[in-house]
């Protein structure tokens, strides 16, 4: 159980675990010295896992493996993808000693140096909080899904990160502001892949599978798309195991890349 466990958990708990509600807007400074809020990094088209943690809790120590090999995974926050960190009550340089003792390479805010004891006294009062550590997934729609994949694996966020790509351009109240793509999932994939995009204006688009020598080994003409979210359903059977750059073209113009990890 984690720490801090309240006592009467029950039934209620375990549906609102993956139910949805706007996420709060926050501002937290990461020990790399980095402002990031919340807001921007999903008007980019990103979608953030929160994780939230303290130095000496004992669970978030035995589970810190398997959220960064969920965060290489994704790209180590190259991609749509972002992991953040979220102590409470420690300084940076001790947020900064856990990294490096439990191999923590995502960004991190620390309690007292990066925000991180009053973000999480905010969603403490706005959630059913039951302890440390605490994951949830923030879609760029501004959904979140609260309390998920508790005791972690590393595949268990993968179904709420093709949920949030399902949601792009359907019920996304944020502008769009630029071309490219949110998110790839799930990632690694073997039968089919979802390619959640974004468009800011009306354009003539194309995808492009990429193989690691630079050939082209699939195009997907979309023709005239509206401006706006859209979600591109690919199957991979004529794919063999390996990495690809998903390419995505507008008006004959490359925008944007994602990698894609195919796995037979």
């Amino acid at each position: 159980m984690k720490n801090l466990l309240l006592i009467f958990v029950g039934a209620f708990m375990i549906l609102n675990a993956s139910a949805q509600t706007q996420c709060p807007d926050f501002t937290i400074k990461t020990t790399d010295g980095v402002n990031r809020v919340l807001s921007t990094t999903l008007n980019q088209g990103k979608t953030v896992l929160l994780d939230f943690f303290f130095t000496t809790c004992g669970y978030c120590i035995q589970y810190a493996p398997i959220i960064d090999q969920f965060y290489t995974a994704n790209g180590s926050g190259n991609g749509s993808l972002q992991v953040w960190g979220i102590d409470n009550g420690d300084s940076d340089a001790e947020v900064d000693a856990y990294k490096i003792q439990y191999a923590v390479t995502n960004p991190c805010a620390s309690g007292s140096g990066g925000s991180g004891n009053s973000v999480t006294a905010t969603f403490q009062s706005n959630f059913n909080w039951s302890g440390w550590p605490t994951y949830s997934l923030v879609c760029p729609n501004g959904n979140i899904y609260w309390d998920i994949n508790y005791p972690p694996s590393a595949t268990g966020f993968d179904s709420y990160v093709s949920n949030c790509a399902a949601t792009v351009g359907v019920s996304n109240p944020r502008e769009y502001q630029f071309s490219g793509i949110d998110v790839i999932a799930p990632n690694p994939a073997t039968e089919n892949v979802m390619v959640a995009l974004q468009l800011a204006d009306q354009s003539k688009v194309e995808l492009e599978i990429v193989n690691m020598l630079g050939q082209v080994v699939k195009n997907i003409d979309l023709g005239a798309t509206e401006a706006g979210g859209h979600v591109i359903t690919l199957n991979l059977n004529e794919f063999s195991s390996g990495n690809y750059l998903v390419k995505m073209i507008c008006n004959n113009k490359s925008v944007d890349g994602y990698k894609l990890n195919v796995i037979k």
